[in-house]
């Protein structure tokens, strides 16, 4: 009976070695929630962005307003449109690895520089392989770095 017979003080010092009051449970449920709200917030800024414009953070070439935007949906059909052309292509997304295979492109009729500069692009995409996302901005990586900017309106 000695062993079942105990003190609230006692039953304080037992619970695991930790002694909680109403005013300690308050705050660590306070901190478990605003953890919570962190982590959530961390895991959504580490999802890719499927379904969403994807804009190429450059400045666009003379006598033009476009720069090239890319759209991934969810099962990894990839729409670039390029500095002139348009071009379909396949994305596969795990954690922070991508790869991006051009399948198919528009064949529109362009500038020699515009042109240059789609080749140019489609060589870049075909060499990513990881990614990074921090608020708005996602960073391609591979043998160049892409950055991209989500639309912010």
């Amino acid at each position: 009976m000695d062993k079942l017979a105990c003190s609230a003080q006692d039953m304080k010092k037992k619970i695991g070695g930790i002694t909680m009051r109403a005013g300690n449970i308050r705050q660590s449920a306070g901190l478990l929630a605003a953890v919570s709200l962190i982590a959530g917030a961390v895991y959504a800024q580490s999802e890719f962005p499927f379904e969403q414009d994807l804009i190429l953070d450059v400045q666009p070439m003379k006598g033009s307003k476009r720069v090239p935007v890319m759209e991934i949906d969810n099962n990894g059909m990839a729409l670039v449109n390029l500095w002139c052309d348009r071009m379909q292509g396949r994305a596969e997304v795990s954690g922070g690895s991508i790869t991006i295979t051009p399948v198919a492109r528009e064949g529109a009729s362009c500038p020699p520089d515009r042109a240059k500069a789609d080749e140019d692009m489609i060589e870049a995409l075909q060499q990513v392989t990881g990614w990074q996302r921090s608020g708005s901005t996602v960073v391609l990586t591979g043998a160049q770095t892409l950055k991209f900017r989500l639309p912010t309106n």
